[in-house]
């Protein structure tokens, strides 16, 4: 979970461009995997068997996403345990720290991911 992962492999879906990333087996729950597509870092995360794309640096620090835990319904930073919503990557209420979400796709047991919003 270390390496970064330099994934250039990109088609259209839905007339976005979407990256492949990872076999869809090889994420575990709750663990995150960074990539990076088109020179932009990203991080991966399964999650109640959903796949969510963030942007790998956190908007606090720039610590890394991808090491974050999973709590509930937030992924928490490792540096300074800033919150972040699984589900679009948006701080808790009263907060206005974000970090880029990503739309994801699975095909042919891939997961894909835009960095189009």
């Amino acid at each position: 979970m270390g390496q970064k992962e330099i994934c250039s492999e990109n088609k259209q879906i839905n007339g976005k461009i979407f990256y492949k990333t990872a076999n869809v087996s090889e994420l575990q729950e709750k663990k995150g995997k960074k990539f990076i597509l088109d020179k932009v870092p990203v991080a991966v995360f399964k999650v109640e068997g959903e796949f969510h794309a963030y942007s790998n640096v956190c908007a606090h620090q720039k610590g890394p996403i991808c090491k974050a835990a999973v709590d509930s319904e937030f992924i928490v930073c490792p540096w300074h345990n800033f919150q972040y919503k699984v589900k679009d990557g948006k701080g808790p209420v009263g907060f206005n720290d974000f970090i880029p979400y990503y739309q994801t796709s699975v095909e042919d047991e891939f997961i894909w991911v835009s960095l189009m919003n």
